[in-house]
């Protein structure tokens, strides 16, 4: 897995939001990345989940790092020169962290105890197996399906509150949703601002989409 372009890429969109959306006023603008993770902190990590880490996401925080955030505001100028079909897009946001996976999977646990305890409810046996590893700013998560068959869990979308995008398919494995996640700027984690990138819900982020192309070249990212 090519974590370095990813940075390369990172950066890339970051400073083209920062002179696009914001005209250098980082106020509300975040890029942190810490040190790499070491295979014991890995250990401890999957000790506390009871389940191994997929090898790609293993290798992002042994090799990357353990914590990397990425956060920018568009403005309202940028905003509202975005088509209809992505004006739920107001910011980008990527955070990912080692530590942060206990904790979310505590949450994750307590609404599966008081919300989505019926395997047999459709709706609520979306949540059952999962390990969610990005938590949305709405209350949702991003999580691994436990349930796939492949070493390398495929990503899905858990709405706590009826959500259009639940259950939906984000990456065949944590690299994919990464790498397209970041091909189409990182463009919010909730799952109304994703859709437009999607085509159905078994595909996954589609990077190639003619919306990724609009966005991409309202933001400057000239390919």
């Amino acid at each position: 897995m090519d974590y370095q372009y990813l940075d390369a890429e990172l950066k890339k969109w970051y400073k083209q939001y920062v002179e696009i959306a914001c005209k250098g006023d980082l106020q509300y603008f975040i890029f942190e990345k810490k040190e790499k993770a070491t295979q014991s902190e890995i250990i401890s990590v999957e000790a506390h989940l009871q389940n191994k880490l997929p090898a790609s996401m293993k290798e992002f925080f042994l090799t990357y790092s353990k914590y990397l955030h990425l956060r920018t505001n568009l403005s309202q100028e940028v905003c509202d020169s975005l088509p209809f079909e992505l004006r739920q897009i107001f910011s980008a946001e990527l955070l990912l962290s080692l530590e942060d996976l206990i904790e979310y999977n505590k949450d994750y646990a307590g609404w599966i105890a008081s919300c989505f305890n019926d395997e047999n409810n459709t709706y609520d046996k979306v949540w059952h197996n999962k390990l969610p590893f990005i938590h949305v700013p709405n209350g949702d998560y991003i999580a691994l399906d436990l349930l796939d068959d492949s070493d390398e869990k495929r990503v899905v979308y858990l709405s706590h509150d009826d959500g259009e995008g639940h259950g939906y398919t984000l990456g065949k494995s944590f690299y994919e949703f990464l790498k397209n996640y970041v091909s189409i700027g990182c463009c919010g984690s909730e799952d109304w601002q994703m859709l437009p990138f999607i085509r159905n819900q078994n595909s996954g982020i589609d990077p190639a989409c003619e919306n990724a192309k609009k966005y991409r070249q309202i933001i400057g990212m000239v390919e």
